[in-house]
Order: structure tokens, then C-alpha cells, then sequence
């Protein structure tokens, strides 16, 4: 998985980190287990992706944690970007 420079805090500054799951949500648990607070920071109480989350499939976008990943090659994840 691809992450942004805003959560390499929690990768110990890697770009790029290893996980495995069915579903976004267990990519991150598993993520959790050697990248503490990474989840978190992703996923919010509910287990849902947060608001300033984008979250990509491939080159696809992503809003549900559920999301079966199956075939899915490559995740990135990025703080959105917003203001006026």
C-alpha cells in the first residue's frame, strides 16, 4: 500500500507498507499490528473511512471500509485536500 507523506508519521517514513486482508477494513487491522495508530488515523470509531480520507482501489475510489479487496493490486491512501 501506497501512503501520503501526512501518515508517514505512522510507517516510521515509508512510502510504501506491506498488509494483507479481505477487506479494507481487515488490510488495516492488519496494518495496525506493526504500523501503530496508522488505522486510526484512517478509519474512524465506526470502522468507517474518514471524511478527510481518499482512499484508491487500483485507480478507483473507495468510501467503504467493506470494500472486498479481491483482485485489487494496489492501495493508496491520501489525505484529501480541500479549502477555497
Amino acid at each position: 500500500m501506497r501512503v501520503g507523506s501526512i501518515l508517514f508519521e505512522y510507517t516510521g517514513g515509508a512510502e510504501l507498507v506491506r498488509g494483507s486482508g479481505a477487506t479494507v477494513a481487515e488490510l488495516f487491522a492488519d496494518l495496525e499490528t506493526r504500523h501503530k495508530g496508522l488505522a486510526f488515523r484512517v478509519l474512524d470509531e465506526q470502522g468507517g473511512l474518514r471524511p478527510h480520507i481518499a482512499l484508491f482501489l487500483d485507480r478507483r475510489a473507495c468510501r467503504d471500509a467493506n470494500e472486498v479487496l479481491d483482485g485489487v493490486e494496489r492501495v493508496h491512501v491520501l489525505g484529501a485536500l480541500s479549502g477555497g
